[in-house]
């Protein structure tokens, strides 16, 4: 099998020999990348309620 460009050799390499896989939680979507995913929810469930991750920062230190 031989691809025009790297680009789609990896394509294929993804699409068809790695297993991991991203699903969605809010219909039965799968996707090989974790980008691929957040474009889906984004532009297919922009109005669901999503759980908002909120980071922690160390409280700043004053010598």
């Amino acid at each position: 099998m031989t691809f025009s460009s790297k680009c789609a050799l990896d394509k294929h390499v993804r699409s068809t020999h790695v297993t991991e896989t991203f699903s969605c939680k809010y219909c039965t979507s799968m996707f090989h990348s974790s980008p691929g995913l957040t474009r889906h929810i984004n532009k297919c469930h922009p109005t669901e309620n999503r759980q908002v991750i909120l980071l922690q920062l160390p409280a700043s230190r004053t010598f």
